[in-house]
C-alpha cells in the first residue's frame, strides 16, 4: 500500500471495529541480506522491489516498508495505546481502539 494510504487504512479498519477493540498488524521489515533489494523510491517515498515468477517473469512491485513514526502517526487518531514491536524480520503494532 503507498505510504498515504496508510493512515486511511487504519481509520477504515477501525470504523468496523468496536471500541476498546485490540488490533494487531504483522508485516516483515527490511532487513539487509535477507530482503529482496529496493529498485526504486518514488516522488512520494514509496518504494519498489523487483519479483521474480518460478516460470522467469519479473513484476515490480510496491513494498513499503513503514517507519516507527509513519506507524505511530497512522494510529493516533484511533488508538487510545499502542505497541510497536520490532524484531530482527518483521514489525507488530498492537494498539487499542478509543
Amino acid at each position: 500500500m503507498k505510504k498515504s494510504d496508510l493512515a486511511r487504512f487504519v481509520q477504515s479498519l477501525a470504523a468496523h471495529l468496536e471500541p476498546g477493540a485490540v488490533v494487531g498488524i504483522l508485516d516483515n521489515q527490511y532487513a539487509e541480506g535477507s530482503s529482496t533489494a529496493i529498485s526504486r523510491r518514488d516522488a512520494e517515498g514509496n518504494t519498489y522491489q523487483m519479483r521474480k515468477l518460478a516460470n522467469g517473469e519479473q513484476y515490480e512491485v510496491l513494498k513499503n516498508f513503514p517507519s516507527a513514526a509513519e506507524l505511530a502517526q497512522a494510529v493516533r487518531p484511533v488508538a487510545r495505546e499502542a505497541h510497536l514491536e520490532s524484531l530482527a524480520y518483521y514489525w507488530l503494532l498492537v494498539f487499542t481502539l478509543r
